[in-house]
């Protein structure tokens, strides 16, 4: 587990997960998407883990910037389990 966060904002907490939950979910997460062969590949994932959602949704830049850098870093897909919306890096 990581606490990160961008003050004054909220700490979020990220965690490495892996094991084969992990690929049968990016799976199902990519289904019929143009993404769905490199999901298929994935077996871990950073998850963020949100423990107070009133505070984080007052205050979005923090995840917001918490999402980009770790999508930046690893040049992995983004997956938003609230909007399930699936997304590659920018460029």
């Amino acid at each position: 587990q990581l606490a990160v966060s961008y003050p004054p904002g909220p700490t979020l907490r990220v965690y490495l997960g892996g094991g084969p939950e992990v690929r049968t979910q990016g799976r199902e997460a990519a289904a019929g998407t143009p993404h769905g062969a490199a999901m298929a590949a994935c077996d871990a994932r950073f998850e963020i883990v949100i423990d107070d959602l009133a505070t984080v949704l007052d205050e979005m830049n923090t995840l917001l910037e918490v999402q980009l850098t770790l999508q930046d870093l690893t040049g992995g897909l983004l997956f938003n389990t609230w909007t399930g919306k699936l997304s590659a890096p920018a460029g």
